[in-house]
């Protein structure tokens, strides 16, 4: 995924779905904030990683967006400085995307 970083924002809002059904939550998505961090990590888990990742902050979430201190500390690690140029041009090519 550390090549892929565009699919990132897909990926999420699938698992946020399949995950709401599973887990009968009703979360309706993830902080700007979040976001920067999940597309600032490397993923070398790739997928699965990302997966259990949105899973367990959806366990650990209370209100109906994930926010950042939900995500793992490994990847709050990591600044998310360049990731302004990434979501920027992320959200120009989703022509679908809202923004949350």
């Amino acid at each position: 995924m550390r090549e892929r970083k565009a699919d990132i924002i897909p990926l999420v809002r699938h698992f946020i779905q399949k995950h709401n059904r599973q887990l009968a939550r009703e979360i309706q998505g993830i902080s700007n904030e979040a976001l920067e961090y999940m597309g600032a990590y490397d993923w070398p888990g790739n997928v699965r990683e990302l997966e259990n990742t949105i899973e367990r902050a959806m366990t650990l979430e209370m209100s109906d967006l994930i926010r950042p201190e939900r995500l793992p500390e490994k990847l709050r690690g990591r600044p998310p400085a360049t990731m302004q140029r990434f979501l920027l041009s992320t959200f120009a090519k989703a022509s679908t995307w809202k923004p949350i």
